[in-house]
């Protein structure tokens, strides 16, 4: 039987790196390195310096805008964010997103 989760029952949660940024979590299985899927809900003007992750990130706009490392990515767009790769982000419109994390992960600040 598949499990369907109702957005709408679950708590926006503000995201840990970005006080401009929410999150409402569809699954987490992080204790066994399974991953996790999230709602991002991210705010007009929000923006995130340059950092690394340490797992690869699927991210598919389902509204509004996202700029990644200078591209303007909008409604449709997938994003595949690499383990290590440096990436930086914000939003001018704000944006909804689905984000798939492959697996437990911690964002990394580079050394300047």
């Amino acid at each position: 039987m598949p499990k369907i989760t109702h957005v709408n029952e679950r708590k926006w949660v503000p995201s840990t790196y970005d006080p401009k940024a929410s999150k409402v979590s569809l699954f987490d299985a992080r204790y066994n390195r399974k991953g996790r899927t999230l709602l991002s809900r991210i705010l007009p003007g929000a923006s995130l310096a340059s950092q690394r992750s340490d797992t690869h990130w699927d991210i598919y706009i389902l509204d509004g805008d996202l700029t990644v490392n200078g591209i303007k990515c909008l409604s449709g767009a997938h994003i595949l964010c690499y383990l290590e790769e440096e990436i930086s982000w914000s939003s001018e419109k704000g944006c909804e997103c689905l984000v798939f994390v492959r697996t437990t992960h911690e964002w990394v600040i580079p050394k300047k």
